[in-house]
């Protein structure tokens, strides 16, 4: 699982950066390893890995801070090698459409519908484009009729439930 994380990501939750994870000692990676494989058979998280820290990072594009949740590496290290199962999925299921795959990016679909609406205004056509704010879509999502149309879509479930559970985790403010 480590193998697949990649040493350049920022540091996580305790402040254990995946580089310093891949220096420890064989013994060390085999615990965590351990605590890995039994996360996976059980599908319940370490409790300390279902508190998520919310804070402010500088963003390396310039622009001031952005929020960025910083997560227990247990998680971190699962989810990344769970990666590929959740693209194959994703890539046999995509629609033209979806701007959230890996590859598509959201800023590029949202450049992309005003360009057609400012194209349209140059040739004096009407044009339409809804935007709308989603920043209480998680709060209202139904998650059994969710749960249900995910496991009928073939999605795997202890994939969903270990991202369920840390939706519904703690949830701590640094500013």
């Amino acid at each position: 699982a480590l193998a697949v994380f990649p040493s350049s990501t920022s540091d996580g939750l305790y402040q254990w950066s995946a580089a310093e994870v891949k220096k420890r000692p064989m013994e060390c990676r085999l615990a965590l390893l351990v605590i890995i494989n039994m996360v996976l058979r059980s599908v319940v998280l370490p409790a300390q890995d279902c508190i998520v820290l919310l804070t402010f990072l500088g963003n390396s594009m310039g622009g001031g801070k952005r929020p960025i949740a910083l997560l227990g590496m247990v998680y971190r290290v699962i989810m990344a090698a769970l990666r590929p199962r959740v693209h194959a999925y994703d890539l046999s299921r995509s629609e033209i459409w979806d701007s959230s795959l890996a590859g598509k990016t959201a800023l590029r679909y949202a450049l992309l519908r005003s360009l057609k609406c400012q194209v349209a205004k140059t040739q004096s056509l009407d044009a339409c484009q809804m935007i709308s704010d989603a920043s209480h879509f998680f709060d209202s999502i139904d998650w059994s009729s969710l749960i249900e149309i995910m496991m009928d879509k073939g999605f795997d479930v202890s994939v969903l439930d270990l991202c369920i559970q840390l939706h519904f985790s703690l949830g701590i403010l640094k500013s």
